[in-house]
């Protein structure tokens, strides 16, 4: 698991007051001390309900009640008492459930309520009282100017709690600016709003992270150390779905945990792992050491750019999110990723998401330097295989450019066409028996239909025909459908 934000990264996030239709801020997530006071600093309203009327402080004594913990310095305790004492609500069966489980959390929490609901009337009765005797006046008000506010801090030294706008702020902030033309009625320049207009990429977040904090309440635990052994990525996530045919299942691991669904396929497994574990893994990896690890990844992708597999494998996913963050955090590294290395990484990202969208995007701009003859990735058997394999799926993601191309009188998608011919002849060219020996069933099969659509250059099947006939001999059944290697 990765560490809990700092204050300074809180501070720091754009995206801490932003509000979604489910009236979630980022406050809802938190699970230390610190971070309530941070997200309290940037201005975050603690008791903002979502849409079951639930508030942060509610949603944190439920990770205590449920034991959960997203982060691994995670103190959810510390968390529940410094809201409450906050000012944080909560509802009474959030506090019935923390006694059944912690009764002197319970205590603890119910006493800071009761005595911040105390010193609150006395505040109120102080004020009424000063206001029906007339004595509305205070003779400290310049001492208590918010300018003048200090908080003594370890007896030493003193840092400004905090500063209020001016009036004359508070004005050039809501006033709208007119603009006038001669012989035009004015009209108003609407305020810029708060918020982004636009939240369903953090609705959708949103949901998931709720939807996955759901799933852990209910999972089922696999471990991947097991006496001895250590599981394989492949093989934890395969024996995660066959628990998960009667329930969700969670695996736990030293460096993470990840949940499926009941009824979660191998694709779902391992598309879990990659989001829930691999990447935050990735994540952490690059802000430890920034000036290595972008490298280290790019060096991984060029020395696999020979053999790209876009199939259910933990290799393949691995590289797909070494794509992801390449493309999306580091562009300047685009020029080393394979086209079809962006295709693979396309086929496991969410559809519609912003990264789906960006991988495109550079999935495009490869396409087209291939098309004017460009080669954006080395034209070996496993490559071409995968090229033929996932037409379909290319022409779909260039429809547009080709469209666009042929209505300008282009003739990109002829060209991509011809250079798809060109890379497969090259290959076959290349390719010696010696190449063939220790590749799949399904390789084979493949080469030797490429090696059909070339006959006119020469008899390349022959190659193929005779490792099959080879594998034969040796009392080995030839099985085209068999993906291993």
């Amino acid at each position: 698991m990765v560490k809990s934000p700092t204050r300074e990264e809180i501070l720091n996030n754009p995206e801490v007051l932003e509000i979604n239709d489910f009236k979630m801020t980022k406050l809802f997530y938190a699970e230390t001390r610190e971070a309530v006071d941070a997200y309290l600093e940037a201005g975050a309203d603690i008791n903002h309900p979502d849409m079951d009327n639930e508030t942060a402080l509610d949603w944190c004594i439920d990770r205590v009640v449920r034991g959960i913990n997203t982060y691994e310095d995670s103190d959810n305790k510390g968390a529940v008492l410094q809201m409450a004492l906050k000012g944080g609500k909560c509802s009474e069966l959030s506090l019935d459930e923390l006694k059944a489980k912690d009764s002197e959390l319970h205590t603890r929490v119910v006493s800071v309520m009761k005595t911040r609901e105390r010193m609150n009337d006395v505040r109120a009765k102080i004020v009424t009282g000063r206001q029906s005797s007339g004595h509305t006046d205070n003779p400290l008000k310049k001492v208590n100017q918010p300018e003048n506010l200090t908080l003594i801090k370890d007896g030493t030294r003193h840092e400004t709690l905090h500063e209020l706008p001016t009036h004359e702020e508070i004005h050039r902030r809501n006033q709208r600016t007119f603009v006038m033309e001669p012989g035009v009625k004015p009209t108003i320049e609407k305020p810029t709003p708060r918020y982004k207009q636009d939240n369903s990429s953090r609705i959708a977040e949103v949901a998931k992270q709720a939807k996955l904090i759901g799933l852990m309440k209910e999972a089922i635990t696999i471990n991947r150390t097991q006496g001895t052994d250590v599981l394989s990525i492949d093989e934890l996530c395969r024996q995660m779905v066959e628990a998960a045919k009667t329930s969700p299942v969670k695996a736990v691991d030293e460096e993470f945990m990840f949940v499926i669904e009941k009824g979660a396929n191998l694709w779902e497994a391992l598309s879990a792992w990659k989001e829930q574990a691999l990447k935050p893994k990735l994540h952490k990896q690059i802000k430890e050491k920034p000036k290595k690890y972008p490298a280290v990844y790019v060096n991984r992708l060029e020395t696999n750019n020979d053999r790209t597999k876009i199939d259910c494998t933990s290799d393949s996913f691995y590289d797909a999110a070494m794509t992801e963050l390449l493309v999306t955090k580091y562009p300047g590294h685009t020029d080393k990723i394979t086209m079809l290395q962006l295709l693979n990484a396309h086929n496991k990202a969410d559809l519609d998401s912003d990264i789906s969208k960006k991988i495109s995007k550079e999935f495009n701009k490869s396409a087209e330097k291939f098309a004017k003859g460009e080669e954006t990735f080395p034209p070996t058997l496993q490559n071409i295989a995968t090229l033929n394999e996932y037409r379909d799926s290319i022409d779909f993601l260039l429809a547009g450019k080709f469209g666009y191309d042929a209505y300008q009188g282009g003739t990109l998608k002829e060209d991509f066409d011809k250079r798809v011919a060109e890379a497969e002849l090259k290959m076959l060219k290349e390719l010696k028996p010696e190449d063939l020996e220790f590749v799949s069933d399904r390789l084979i099969s493949a080469g030797s239909k490429i090696a059909a659509k070339h006959k006119d250059a020469g008899d390349f099947e022959n190659l193929f025909v005779k490792e099959i006939k080879s594998r034969l001999a040796q009392g080995k059944i030839f099985d085209p459908r068999d993906p291993k290697d």
